[in-house]
């Protein structure tokens, strides 16, 4: 791994070099006293993550940020300052961390963990992702998957609301077809979407992301690129994508909504 670091006083650089050296002894590690000096570098070569300074003389550490963004949009930034007043701001930048000096090397340890641990999750077919920020969509290679029922994507939608959690066919049956009592009628149908659903993924490629036991159904989380899941693992892109909307046009997503701003992402 490649580390830049960039801070104009000399001891707080130090103080960090050495937290990495005790977490990622192994890891490549480049400092900057100068904000301009860690841009030229970007320009030519790549890195992992940059811990950055705010208040450094010559440059503010967001405008270096947003700089590096524009060069790297890959790597991740990590904020490390001893003023908290900027954090939103930062995160409005979509850092991946956010430090309060003195920095200790368990500090750096828990960002670097929570950013590989975030990377690991979004390991997933490389073209198969849900949209569920604003009206539900899920895709292939960016483009809306066509099912042979409409209610598959409705299916799908609470599969993926239920983050990975096998789901009875009752209980499908219940949420979907909420003012219907035609049990076996209903049963057929979900059948048929269920074969739906699992026929479309296998031509996609991506039938493992769909997990069938007798008389349930869940979704693989890892095999799904999405925004949900993204956000629940706390991931800032996906926070900030997040508008208020939530799976529409199903009214019976509102009920995950009701704990989206009390969510706590440590729990």
């Amino acid at each position: 791994m490649r580390f830049l670091v960039a801070d104009d006083e000399k001891l707080a650089l130090a103080s960090m070099l050495s937290a990495l050296d005790e977490v990622a002894p192994e890891a490549e590690k480049i400092s900057f006293r100068r904000p301009e000096e860690l841009l030229e570098y970007a320009m030519n070569n790549t890195f992992d993550v940059a811990f950055l300074d705010i208040e450094m003389g010559t440059m503010n550490g967001l405008a270096l940020a947003k700089k590096l963004k524009e060069l790297r949009p890959e790597g991740d930034i990590v904020f490390a300052t001893g003023y908290s007043q900027y954090a939103i701001e930062a995160f409005k930048l979509r850092a991946a961390g956010y430090l309060m000096k003195p920095i200790t090397a368990e500090d750096v340890k828990r960002e670097l963990d929570h950013i590989a641990e975030r990377n690991a999750t979004f390991e997933t077919h490389p073209g198969l992702s849900a949209r569920c920020f604003g009206n539900f969509e899920i895709m292939y290679d960016d483009k809306p998957i066509k099912f042979r029922y409409t209610k598959t994507k409705e299916v799908l939608a609470y599969l993926i609301c239920r983050k990975g959690a096998f789901c009875q066919n009752g209980e499908i049956m219940a949420v979907i077809w909420e003012d219907k009592d035609d049990t076996p009628s209903l049963f057929s149908n979900l059948r048929n979407i269920i074969s739906d659903a699992t026929g479309v993924f296998k031509e996609l490629g991506c039938g493992d992301a769909l997990i069938k036991r007798r008389g349930m159904i869940a979704v693989d989380c890892a095999k799904i690129n999405c925004d949900y899941f993204r956000w629940l693992a706390g991931d800032i892109d996906a926070v900030n994508e997040y508008n208020g909307d939530f799976m529409l046009p199903y009214e019976w997503a509102e009920f995950v909504m009701g704990g989206f701003d009390d969510y706590d992402y440590d729990a």
